[in-house]
């Protein structure tokens, strides 16, 4: 199934979901049917943006600005140089 694109973690949720909501897999080609059902793709699109939200709620912005100072080193001749 991941070669058809599906993330493992989708997969696990899909059957997880399949099973909580009555299915019964009888055989290992009836995961192909658990991951493209349509209530448990909403169901992980629904799980994804809630995580994302979360995310973004905890990074904080900070607007301050960082000075920065170059001082470049002055070379006074080939032997500056070398060392």
């Amino acid at each position: 199934m991941v070669s058809k694109g599906y993330e493992p973690e989708y997969l696990l949720f899909a059957i997880k979901y399949c099973l909580d909501n009555g299915w019964k897999i009888k055989y290992p080609a009836g995961l192909y049917y658990a991951a493209k059902d349509e209530g448990a793709m909403a169901a992980w699109k629904k799980k994804k943006t809630v995580a994302v939200r979360k995310i973004q709620k905890d990074i904080k912005i900070e607007d301050n600005e960082t000075s920065f100072q170059y001082i470049p080193k002055t070379n006074r001749g080939f032997e500056d140089i070398l060392h």
